[in-house]
This record gives structure tokens, C-alpha cells and sequence, in this order.
């Protein structure tokens, strides 16, 4: 599980300490260079932190830290300490510098002005990476903080390995790091940390930890290990947590993925029921988490093309009315709900959706009238159109109600730059298909394929846009039939 240090492994089998012997050399390392840091280093003053303050937010890039970190010391001979490097780790990483957050974080250890929140920091910064070399890098720095410092991870910590374990879809690691802290919280070593409750309750699992592992269970297939969790605190199994709106909202979005509105609606009923609040103080509180909500029911509608029931939730929302709940005071709706509109309509014809075209015939005249519903609704409630509605719009261009209409996709696309709306791989994607199905339909000559195909192609490098897998493969498509003719030609 992690090559790099080999401290664990899935097994239950004890630790071999041979391995660790590189470990303890660090170690005592880390005790003669603190002994040594504690002589020589300065006090630093408010002078010496003003000064290392303008400094810092001089900086434009992960140089320009590093630079300054040596300028500070060199000129008022002080070693940095603590805050010091928290304050330019966070810097680089507010400039998306990360090699230079470790670049600052090994000069830290080396001077070992390190403690437990600058690790924290650094498996923070893991975290904003998103990839599996930076979750490895993450368990490392978790793994090294244990042994070396002797460091106890706080919940906050395990929660972000957690969360990025879900995020990089390594949900094996995700669960070990679970059954870790499981052991460190269990009920018998919190026993013996009875007259000290502040080190026990910074590692037992929160409102966030079971959100997690919530998502990481529905994520991996593990449908009844998700509803167990939900169980557990909706009856009360861990203590005072209850439910609140981001467990209910996790619960759902896993059910509307799997189609199951019925479930949806009833956990949607509990909600309402259990944690709503029709006042003005609780809607202004949980403006987002209910909006998350609300987005997350219309989702299970979207999946299987319920237009209908989409909009009947935003008209309810924008009247502040509802047949089963009082709705005085509910937000109102945001952009990601109004997309659920647009998903609901790129999804009505979808093989699965046979049942509700049943009951609802929906065509190209019909669909064009409810998108343009949506998006004067939107410019009603001053609400931006981001690219996930353009993305939208240019796949509700293409063929699905009938011939692919690319003027008005072009036209939707001027719009979008025109708003400094960066697109990104899967609206660009669109945009070529509904070209690739209207040259289809049309028969277009091969010079007029050629050009649109161009054209996509050099507005996606001016915007620095890689092309994905699948547009790679559509592009070829477009540009193969002209080749193959030219062959023939030939």
C-alpha cells in the first residue's frame, strides 16, 4: 500500500521495526537539530514579522518564496519558525505552486520548526492535487508525522485522506485509513484518555468523517454499508450526531444515480420533515446545503428525463409554495438547479427513459420553448450562465429532437465568450459533435468539415484546452472520411 515506506500493509500482522531503521536515524537527526535550532535561532519580533509579511505577499510565484524565506534570514539572521512557513506553504499553494510547498516544507524539517498543524497543512495541500501521487505523498506525510514525531493525527486529518481517497477513486485505501482510526478510537483506548477528553475528542470521527464514508461506500458499490451509517445516526448509535442536510444530500445523490426516485422522495420527506425550517434565520443559515439538497432530488428526476418534474420544483421554489411542505422562505433556485432542467431534457431520450416518453411527448418545438423558459428564468434571478448550462446547450444543439441546429451552437458559443466563460474539454466536445451530426445530416462537402473541425481545434489551443480521449477519436472520425476519399482518389 505504500512502497515508499513500507510501515503498513492490509495484513493484521505486527509492524517489523528492522524497517524502520532509516526512521529512527531521522529521528535522532530531528533531536540534535531542535537542540541545536533552540541556541542559535532568534526571537522574532514584530519587526522581524512585518517585515517577513511584506515580503510574502510580494511574491508572484514559488521563486520568489523561496527567495524570500532566504532573504529574511540571511538579513536578520533569524530562523523562521512555525507560522513562518505556514504562512508561505499557504502562499504557494494559493498560487498553485505545490512542488514549492514541499521545497518549504523539507527546509522546515531540516530546521525542524515543524509541529502538527504544518503537516496538516501539507496533507491539505496533498489534498488540492487531486491525483494518486499525491495521496500517496499524503499517507506518507500521515505515516511519517506517527512515527518519526510522534505526532497524533487529529480527525481533521483523517478526514482529508478520507476525502481524497474518494476523490481519487482509491477507496481500498480510503477504508484501511478508516479501520486505522477505527482502532485509535475504539471504545477501550478512549477509556484510558478519560481525565484527558480534549485528546480523545480531537481523533473521534465527526458529522464529516461519517459524510465521507458515505460517499466512499455509494462510490464503490456498497449501497447497504452507506444506509447502515445513515441508520446509525439517524437512531442515535454515535452519540449526539444526527443527520443533517450534506448526510441527507450524499444519501440521495447515491439513490438518483441509481434511478430509485421512489427512495429519493422518501428520504427527501424526512428531511423536510426532520430538519427544515420555514423561517427566515434557518433558510439564510442553510442557504447552500439546502440548495445541494433540492439539486440532488432533481437530479434523480433529470436521470430519467422527468422534464416535468423538474420544472414543477422550480416553479415551486420561485413561488414559494409546495403541496406537502411550507416553502415560505425557501432559497431561491441556483444555476446548478436550473441545469437540472437541461439535463432532464438531454436525457428524455435516452433508451432507459421509455417510461416517461410514455407519459410525456416532448419535441423540438416543445424543448427550445422550456430552455428558453429556463434561461429567462435565470436572467429574471440575475444568474449567471456558467459553462456547465453552455455544455448543455451546445448537446441540446445536436440531433436528439431532430436535425442539429450548429448556428445556434455557434451562436450559444459567441455568447459564452463573449461572457468570459472558459469552456473546458466536455463543452468543446459538444460543440464538435452537434458540428460532426450536422455535417452528417447535411452531407456537407469535405472543405466545410475540415474547416469547422479547424476551428474547434485552434479555439481549444488559444484557450489551452487538451483534447480528451473521445475527441481525439471524434476528430479522427470527421477527418478520416476526407482522407479516405483523397486515398481513393489517389
Amino acid at each position: 500500500l505504500f512502497p515508499s515506506l513500507r510501515l503498513y500493509s492490509f495484513s493484521s500482522a505486527p509492524l517489523d521495526y528492522d524497517i524502520l531503521e532509516e526512521c529512527l536515524d531521522r529521528k535522532s537527526m530531528y533531536l540534535s537539530k531542535k537542540q541545536q535550532s533552540a541556541e542559535h535561532s532568534k526571537q522574532w519580533n514584530p519587526v522581524f514579522v512585518g517585515k517577513y509579511t511584506k515580503k510574502m505577499d510580494q511574491c508572484r510565484n514559488g521563486e520568489d518564496i523561496l527567495r524570500a524565506l532566504k532573504e529574511i534570514e540571511s538579513e536578520y539572521g533569524a530562523i523562521c519558525n512555525v507560522p513562518q512557513y505556514v504562512n508561505a506553504i499557504r502562499k504557494a499553494a494559493a498560487l498553485h505552486e505545490y512542488s514549492t510547498c514541499f521545497d518549504i516544507f523539507e527546509t522546515a524539517k531540516s530546521l525542524q520548526s515543524v509541529d502538527i498543524d504544518l503537516y496538516k497543512l501539507m496533507i491539505w495541500v496533498c489534498c488540492q492535487q487531486r491525483n494518486t501521487l499525491s495521496l500517496n505523498k499524503g499517507i506518507e506525510l500521515y505515516i511519517e508525522m506517527q512515527e518519526i514525531y510522534k505526532f497524533v493525527p487529529s480527525i481533521e486529518i483523517y478526514n482529508q485522506l478520507l476525502s481524497l481517497c474518494v476523490k481519487t477513486m482509491e477507496y481500498n485505501k480510503g477504508k484501511f485509513i478508516w479501520k486505522q482510526l477505527s482502532q485509535q478510537t475504539s471504545h477501550t483506548q478512549l477509556s484510558q484518555h478519560r481525565m484527558r477528553a480534549d485528546v480523545a475528542d480531537t481523533q473521534m470521527p465527526n458529522i464529516s468523517t461519517y459524510n465521507i464514508l458515505m460517499e466512499l461506500y455509494c462510490k464503490c458499490g456498497e449501497m447497504p454499508k452507506a444506509v447502515e451509517i445513515f441508520e446509525g445516526l439517524y437512531m442515535g448509535r454515535y452519540g449526539d450526531l444526527k443527520p443533517n442536510y450534506v448526510i441527507y444530500s450524499t444519501l440521495i445523490a447515491a439513490f438518483a444515480k441509481h434511478r430509485q426516485s421512489e427512495t429519493v422522495q422518501q428520504l427527501f420527506a424526512k428531511c423536510m420533515s426532520t430538519l427544515y425550517v420555514n423561517s427566515q434565520e434557518h433558510n439564510e443559515q442553510f442557504r447552500r446545503p439546502i440548495l445541494i439538497l433540492v439539486q440532488c432530488v432533481l437530479d434523480s428526476y433529470a436521470n430519467v428525463g422527468n422534464v416535468d418534474g423538474v420544472v414543477r420544483a422550480i416553479q415551486n421554489m420561485m413561488q414559494k409554495t409546495h403541496d406537502s411542505y411550507d416553502w415560505t422562505f425557501i432559497p431561491d433556485p441556483n444555476a446548478q438547479i436550473f441545469t437540472c432542467v437541461l439535463k432532464a431534457l438531454t436525457r428524455y431520450k435516452a433508451p432507459g427513459n421509455a417510461a416517461t416518453r410514455e407519459q410525456v411527448k416532448i419535441d423540438e418545438d416543445t424543448c427550445w420553448n422550456i430552455v428558453e423558459w429556463c434561461l429567462q428564468c435565470m436572467d429574471a434571478l440575475n444568474i449567471a450562465r456558467d459553462a456547465v448550462v453552455y455544455g448543455n446547450l451546445f448537446h441540446l444543439c445536436g440531433d436528439l429532437y431532430g436535425n442539429a441546429d450548429l448556428d445556434r451552437a455557434l451562436r450559444y458559443y459567441e455568447e459564452m465568450k463573449a461572457n468570459r466563460v472558459k469552456p473546458a474539454q466536455l463543452q468543446m466536445f459538444n460543440l464538435l459533435k452537434t458540428g460532426e451530426q450536422y455535417h452528417h445530416h447535411r452531407k456537407s462537402e469535405n472543405e466545410k468539415r475540415i474547416e469547422f473541425v479547424q476551428y474547434v481545434l485552434s479555439e481549444m489551443q488559444r484557450q489551452n484546452i487538451p483534447p480528451s480521449v473521445p475527441m481525439k477519436k471524434l476528430v479522427n472520425k470527421m477527418m478520416g472520411t476526407y482522407h479516405d476519399q483523397l486515398r481513393i482518389q489517389k
